[in-house]
């Protein structure tokens, strides 16, 4: 994400969740770039995972800096295939 590859970062979504970048951007990388670029992506160049957590098919993980321990922020992963891909989940659920 660091280096703004987005088609690097796409293949790292569950496919539920690139069908529907690209429903609302016309594609996932398309959507990955307009929605991050003012963001400060650059922080992922040096960050670590922190906890990890399971619940269910869910599994979240905590994206910290080093040397820190509140995490910068937390992503979900579903087991998809042979794969744990990132997932975003609806708003009214919450891990």
């Amino acid at each position: 994400m660091a280096a703004k590859s987005w088609s690097d970062v796409c293949v790292t979504r569950a496919s539920s969740d690139r069908k529907e970048l690209a429903r609302l951007a016309g594609t996932c990388e398309a959507a990955m770039s307009g929605s991050l670029k003012d963001q400060p992506v650059s922080l992922f160049q040096t960050a670590e995972i922190g906890a990890r957590r399971r619940r269910g098919d869910i599994i979240a993980l905590d994206v910290v800096q080093p040397g820190q321990t509140a995490p910068v922020t937390t992503l979900l992963a579903a087991h998809e295939g042979s794969e744990w891909l990132l997932v975003d989940l609806p708003d009214d659920q919450s891990f």
